[in-house]
């Protein structure tokens, strides 16, 4: 019983320890987390981009999904949202986290999976 005791007073410090961290690290870093106010801009998605398939996100709205096949269609980001939104196959994420070389998102249909697309352009 006393290892017990002793465990989840371990547990406990190591949770207390965690919850103290920074919850604006990078915030002074745009191209880390989106900028300072925790909100991520469409500029950022612009590119092409490879995870699941590949997409490509040009600055004029239209887009481009190659998986199998290529589907050419449109895209906006929702900021106070966070969400990506394309008209291509309910392809439409809730953004997580964005950085120069990579972004993460939780795909909003289908496996509801979370997805990281590394730029390759």
């Amino acid at each position: 019983m006393k290892k017990l005791w002793i465990f989840l007073t371990l547990m406990m410090c190591s949770l207390a320890f965690v919850a103290c961290g920074d919850d604006d690290a990078g915030a002074d870093d745009p191209g880390k987390t989106g900028g300072g106010n925790g909100k991520f801009s469409a500029e950022m998605f612009i590119g092409t981009w490879e995870g699941h398939g590949t997409w490509t996100f040009n600055a004029d709205g239209t887009c481009v999904y190659e998986y199998f096949s290529t589907y050419d269609g449109h895209w906006t980001y929702d900021a106070e949202n966070q969400t990506l939104i394309t008209d291509i196959l309910e392809w439409n994420w809730e953004i997580i986290n964005v950085s120069e070389d990579w972004w993460t998102g939780t795909h909003l249909a289908g496996s509801k999976e979370t997805i990281t697309y590394t730029r390759i352009e």
